[in-house]
């Protein structure tokens, strides 16, 4: 079942990014219905064609970032639910996670603000990165989300809507404190 768990997971993030990135409003329930197929050793994993097995999956989403808040202006609430999104890009906190945490957050830092919609687009494969040092940031970001086991779009989408809520400089410090854990900085490195 871990398959299908991971799918699950997957999909309401999905979802979730999805609503994020949009205008901000989140219905009340969203229902899916997903097709599942079987794996061996009795598992069951997400089906890739035509199945008569269906789970239907109903949730609410996780409510909509309220508009862009100052650094000062973050509850320890707001901190919270924007921690649990990224999360779900980089992993919970610990070695590995840590890891990619801080090479996104020095690639985000060298970059200017008005360069992050352009990383994003790039991530998406919306436009196509000419900027040999946005094309570094983009191919950085890329990798680093693939190893976090978040797709690609999904992980773009995500941070996307992130920082489109959320000052940059904050998201970052955000970054730094909670993916301190595993990496030296915890012992004083």
């Amino acid at each position: 079942m871990q398959g299908l768990a991971n799918a699950l997971v997957v999909l309401r993030r999905e979802v979730e990014a999805g609503l994020a990135a949009g205008n901000g409003r989140a219905p009340g329930r969203v229902t899916v219905t997903v097709g599942l197929q079987p794996l061996a050793g009795g598992q069951w994993g997400v089906a890739t064609g035509p199945t008569p097995h269906v789970l239907t999956f109903e949730f609410e989403p996780a409510p909509a970032p309220d508009p862009v808040l100052e650094p000062s202006g973050w509850s320890a609430a707001d901190q919270e639910a924007v921690a649990c999104r990224l999360d779900g890009v980089f992993g919970p906190p610990g070695f590995d996670s840590a890891a990619r945490a801080t090479v996104f957050r020095e690639t985000v830092s060298a970059l200017d603000p008005d360069q992050l919609p352009v990383l994003w687009d790039g991530l998406e494969g919306v436009v196509t990165v000419s900027d040999t040092g946005l094309a570094r940031a983009v191919h950085s970001v890329q990798r680093l989300l693939e190893r976090g086991g978040i797709e690609v779009g999904t992980g773009a989408r995500m941070l996307r809507g992130i920082f489109l809520r959320h000052p940059a400089e904050a998201v970052l410090e955000l970054v730094d404190r909670r993916w301190r854990f595993g990496t030296g900085h915890d012992l004083g490195a």
